[in-house]
């Protein structure tokens, strides 16, 4: 049978007319169609019914480069163009997209797509594209690509003194945006320009002049004195900005500034600890909160503000608390007072819970105790035990409890947290490993037994299993009995390491690219493991199907699903008698060989 079907025999039984290289054709063409790599570029029978999708490799395109000519490039640029045509819109661009990642691309993109501004858009930001492109790119008047263009990393500086001395130089400007601001803040930028811009009318234009690190000192100066008092501030971020400079600026800042900058200053890392200890006493509070979460506070003022704006009922601000409480800085004794902070007044919540409490609830740092406290105290309708339930410090009777009750809303994420939570002890995860959606999780948390790994290692789903195989728990004899049950899952990273390193079979990565480009050839001898390594790379059939598996897969619409089922080893003769009837002469010719060699 295995020679009949490779075509090494030939029969005049109507038995054995089994068209092997029709079926290989059809199989070829559904594994360069898939939407994912099912096969190794590499592999000796299916290797070049790999699309271009699938062996694209951006790593590798310098060899392209430099191994290619004119011809192949041609050749690619066809493939390209014939692919796009029979796309929509938006899957062309995302198809196209994939391959701009070198210069060559990327210029044979914008010839094909240059009337496509979603595409000239991807190009305009690409660190790819080369700067002949770049240049027709900044004559395009597309809003979009003017915006992108100048953010490249790769514009010269003359492209970009062009546009500061053009004379329609606000065109593609609004109140939002406006591409001098680009152009203000790039590091390519020539400093006369630099100099030139200082001068700008739009604000924000003059603000990308303040922080960029190009700026000259003098004119960081003139900035300092500037009307605008935003631009006045971004000068204290620049690292070029002398030290005396922006300590006077801050100091002005910080005691007449308006409110949102005042802010700013607390919130900043570099703010010196004089200026720090000032804004302390801030009768803003959101003020004083940026203060205390700011990591450049000494410790003693930090847990003095906290434990004040924690305590203070009288300015309560949900924002300010919320802050608190999800601050990794945040102590746990003031973690401990947020978890049993009330609103007695209901002046700004609904009800006697602060929002805070789900921050707190969330914060890793919060200890033990403090989890199961809010676990006890919360409501039915919250996201507070959801979020204890997530967290790694929460105890196992915490878990437990929250399992347990029959209240417990949203329950399912909540089951969900604590099957992932390394806290849960070995009955809560059996508990939870008898919900099918929840096996998964159970089995990649490292807690989970050696005893109910070796379960899930005999699941009837296959992901359970490949998860089970990369917990680090897993032991070795657990490893081997799934090594025969999954199916082998193509790494493409180390398909492509090898030809890396070398040719294989003779074929470099640009040979395997241009034979993707060409014509399908699928093989003309494929025997009968061939076929069903292939159909079950397409997942036609499991690995390893059971009865029911095989059952359900003669029963398919699509013949291809039911010649697996025909070419199977493990098909039984009841089966195989159904098929023998079966509409496609393929499916029926293959099943009939199969029964005659059972018989």
């Amino acid at each position: 049978t295995q020679d009949k079907l490779s075509g090494n025999i030939s029969s005049t039984s109507d038995t054995s007319k089994l068209d092997t290289e029709q079926v290989a054709q059809d199989i070829a063409e559904r594994i360069r169609n898939s939407a994912y790599s099912v096969i190794s570029p590499l592999d000796e029978i299916w290797g070049s019914a790999c699309s271009l999708q699938h062996l694209w490799v951006p790593e590798l395109t310098d060899q392209l480069d430099k191994e290619w000519g004119d011809k192949e490039w041609e050749k690619f640029s066809d493939f390209l163009k014939l692919q796009a045509q029979c796309m929509s819109k938006s899957r062309k661009v995302d198809y196209v997209r994939k391959f701009a990642v070198s210069n060559k691309t990327n210029a044979i993109i914008y010839e094909l797509f240059k009337k496509n501004s979603d595409i000239k858009y991807d190009l305009s930001q690409s660190q790819y594209t080369g700067i002949e492109i770049l240049k027709l790119l900044a004559k395009d008047k597309t809003k979009s690509v003017q915006l992108y263009l100048y953010r490249n990393p790769n514009i010269p500086a003359t492209l970009l003194e062009l546009r500061a001395l053009d004379k329609n130089k606000d065109a593609f400007s609004d109140d939002f945006t406006n591409p001098l601001e680009y152009v203000a803040s790039h590091p390519n930028t020539p400093v006369p320009i630099l100099k030139l811009l200082a001068n700008a009318k739009n604000i924000k234009v003059r603000c990308s002049i303040a922080l960029n690190p190009n700026t000259p000192v003098a004119t960081l100066e003139l900035l300092a004195k500037d009307k605008n008092i935003t631009v006045r501030y971004e000068v204290t971020k620049n690292s070029k900005t002398p030290e005396k400079t922006t300590i006077k600026l801050l100091d002005k800042l910080a005691k007449s500034g308006p409110g949102s900058i005042r802010i700013y200053i607390a919130e900043n890392s570099n703010t010196p600890v004089p200026i720090l200890e000032l804004l302390a006493k801030d009768k803003n509070i959101k003020v004083r909160c940026g203060i205390a979460l700011n990591s450049n506070t000494p410790e003693k003022l930090t847990i003095k503000l906290l434990e004040k704006l924690v305590k203070d009922d009288k300015n309560m601000d949900k924002y300010v608390l919320s802050a608190i409480a999800r601050s990794s800085k945040t102590p746990d004794t003031v973690l401990e007072l947020l978890a049993k902070k009330k609103d007695p007044k209901r002046t700004i919540y609904n009800d006697k819970y602060t929002p805070a409490k789900e921050e707190v609830a969330e914060n890793i740092n919060t200890p033990a105790t403090t989890l199961e406290l809010l676990v006890k105290e919360a409501e039915r309708y919250n996201y507070i035990r959801l979020n204890a339930a997530n967290n790694p410090n929460t105890p196992v009777e915490t878990l437990k409890l929250l399992i347990e009750s029959k209240e417990c809303y949203p329950k399912d994420q909540i089951h969900s947290a604590i099957a992932g939570n390394p806290n849960s002890s070995g009955p809560i995860l059996e508990k939870l490993a008898n919900r099918k959606k929840l096996r998964h999780i159970v089995a990649n948390n490292p807690s989970t037994s050696v005893s109910l790994l070796e379960k899930l290692a005999k699941d009837e789903d296959e992901e359970v299993r490949s998860i089970v195989a990369k917990n680090p728990n897993t032991p070795k004899t657990i490893l081997k009995a799934l090594s025969n049950t999954l199916s082998q899952v193509i790494n493409l990273d180390e398909v492509f390491k090898n030809i890396k390193k070398s040719n294989y079979k003779g074929l470099s990565y640009p040979q395997l690219v241009l034979r993707s480009l060409g014509e399908l050839k699928p093989p003309k001898n494929a025997s009968n493991k061939d076929l069903i390594q292939a159909l079950t790379a397409l997942h036609y059939l499991p690995p390893h199907p059971s009865n029911k598996d095989l059952t359900k897969a003669s029963r398919s619409e699509d013949y291809l699903t039911r010649l697996a089922v025909a070419l199977h080893s493990d098909t039984t003769e009841a089966q195989l008698k159904l098929l023998v009837n079966d509409i496609d002469k393929n499916v029926a010719s293959a099943s009939a060989m199969a029964l005659n060699s059972k018989q």
